[in-house]
């Protein structure tokens, strides 16, 4: 397929459009005088930036200390660095849990290239009113970005239609790893609902301009590319207006969630077999904007469900207590007589970086007790599930700057979450219940609670959610790294977490997701095939605009080949 490639002009500016930008940081009541202590402690900013070594936000996940780190300060600078270094790698906030996402190579070659120095990576939110779009560079954070839709104008603000529980990796990221809220209509970040085109600079250094129109196969490529086709500098989504809505809690434990779960699977299984979408919509709108926390060891579940109200958010009367009990986090965390205090950002060559240099220590407090630590996180975060009506920024669930600090600081932890199809997301379910509850304890490995979100089918070739609606459950290990036993990436300190996610992918059947652990120490020898029908489509594209591998990385899943008579040729 050929494709055009041409210089990119500035930004249009269609008519009628109201253009202007403004940086904005949420803080009421209590909680603003908690930000201002992190503020003191972190240098003037809370927000995630990516560690001046090359790892993940928690200093872990190292790539090679011999990678170089650039810091091009314009899209000229940064094509200039890709089309001239032999191994390439877009980085942003570090926020995943896979060394993949952020290391270029295993040596010399590579070169980490930061997308949060651009110059104009802070400022660049273009919003169009006319035409509901906001046009954002990749650099910039979803909560940022969420923040300044909803203080946008003079009317009731703006917002992405679905968003994500963690919002501190930028806009870029999220993308490329298929980033999601809880929607089946609106579906991910990634998917066409939101996402309506992309600027990317090739292996080549060349600057295109990708959309379903333009290039409908690089589009399903580049939608979830998992930084293996290029750098993706800026981003143009679909955005509605802010309402008001109302959420809802309900309190149940596990075997009452997975008799909701199955519920919607015996529904959406009879569609499937009767070949109806009706009956499929009817089936899934039951799920719709629904979450659940599941507190783990307690076998507690507050279910969320959020409902749109027909009004504007400034005609109706918020709560706003929602931030109340935030000044109860720290940034000091002290355990077993030891104490760990975020020391101010460094400055390099006009670049921030995070303070935290060295790797938090370990906290063996945390490997007993799960009752305890179950019921300690459902405190930190009641106030984030308070029923209430609010407006769209407020009322979905995501976790607020100083929840974010104090799970940044307090311990290292490595994340998974696991996107089940909903033909047997119920039976998954049962079977974790075997494991959890009634035939096994794997209770036990859990301290902070999972949590459940549903998303529709995506047709992106590595969409978590190719060709089928899922049941995302995402879930953390804060056992491994906080004992002497075995590797923490693998999960061997804790070998009860461990059962679950081998029920996951074993039993259930599950997709790991592209930001999230697990690939290093569960999926060695990884077939991106059994998983991904378009798994070769994918590696067409990457034969399409890198040929050379610029963006290769570490990890050898992303390899695509093909045999004939026994002799590798190219299958695109």
């Amino acid at each position: 397929q050929h494709i055009g490639l041409q210089l990119i002009p500035p930004p249009h500016r269609s008519k009628g459009a109201r253009w202007k930008s403004r940086n904005v940081m949420r803080s009421t009541g209590a909680c603003a005088v908690l930000l201002g202590t992190l503020l003191q402690y972190m240098g003037g900013n809370v927000e995630a930036v990516l560690p001046e070594s090359l790892t993940n936000f928690q200093n872990e996940h190292k790539c090679d200390p011999n990678v170089l780190l650039g810091e091009p300060r314009t899209v000229e600078g940064l094509q200039n660095m890709v089309r001239h270094a032999p191994k390439v790698r877009a980085v942003g906030s570090g926020h995943s849990w896979w060394g993949e996402n952020f290391c270029a190579s295993d040596d010399s070659m590579g070169v980490g290239i930061s997308m949060k120095e651009l110059d104009d990576v802070q400022s660049k939110i273009y919003v169009d009113e006319e035409s509901q779009t906001v046009t954002v560079a990749a650099g910039v954070t979803q909560r940022n970005l969420l923040d300044h839709l909803a203080n946008y104008g003079d009317g009731p603000g703006w917002t992405l239609p679905a968003f994500s529980w963690f919002i501190d990796q930028t806009i870029g990221g999220a993308v490329a790893t298929n980033t999601h809220g809880s929607s089946l209509e609106w579906n991910s970040l990634s998917s066409p609902e939101q996402l309506l085109s992309m600027r990317v600079v090739l292996a080549n250094g060349t600057l295109v301009d990708l959309s379903d129109e333009t290039h409908p196969h690089l589009m399903r490529a580049m939608r979830v590319n998992v930084g293996r086709l290029g750098a993706v500098t800026e981003l143009t989504f679909h955005i509605v207006p802010q309402q008001a809505i109302r959420r809802k809690q309900t309190q149940m434990n596990f075997k009452e969630l997975v008799q909701i779960v199955n519920d919607a699977q015996e529904k959406y299984n009879d569609a499937v077999e009767k070949d109806s979408e009706i009956m499929k919509l009817m089936a899934l709108n039951e799920l719709e904007m629904e979450e659940a926390l599941w507190f783990v060891p307690t076998d507690d579940v507050r279910y969320i469900e959020f409902e749109r109200l027909e009004v504007e958010p400034l005609s109706v009367s918020f709560n706003d207590f929602q931030t109340a009990n935030e000044d109860s986090f720290s940034t000091q965390a002290t355990m077993d007589g030891e104490q760990y205090i975020c020391t101010e950002p460094t400055l390099r060559g006009g670049s921030r970086r995070r303070g935290c240099h060295n790797k938090l220590p370990p906290r063996s407090g945390i490997t007993s007790n799960p009752e305890f630590w179950s019921n300690s996180y459902l405190t930190v975060l009641r106030d984030r599930i308070t029923p209430g009506t609010f407006a769209s920024r407020d009322s979905f669930l995501t976790m607020s700057e100083p929840l974010k600090a104090w799970h940044t600081f307090f311990n290292v932890y490595e994340q998974y979450e696991f996107a089940v199809p909903m033909s047997r997301a119920g039976d998954c379910l049962e079977s974790l219940n075997k494991v959890l509850y009634t035939e096994g304890d794997a209770r036990k490995g859990f301290r902070a609670p999972a949590l459940v979100r549903f998303i529709g089918a995506e047709d992106i070739y590595l969409s978590n959610s190719y060709g089928e609606p899922v049941m995302f459950v995402n879930i953390e290990d804060h056992i491994s790294h906080n004992t002497d036993i075995g590797n923490p990436y693998h999960g061997d300190g804790n070998p009860e977490f461990k059962r679950v996610v081998e029920t996951f992918l074993d039993t259930c059947q599950a997709r790991m997701h592209w930001g999230k652990s697990g690939w290093d120490g569960f999926q060695p020898c990884y077939d991106g095939t059994k998983d991904y029908p378009k798994w070769c489509d994918f590696g067409c594209a990457v034969k399409q605009l890198d040929p050379e591998n610029k963006f290769s990385g570490t990890s050898n899943v992303f390899e695509f080949r093909a045999l004939k008579n026994g002799q590798e040729v190219c299958f695109c």
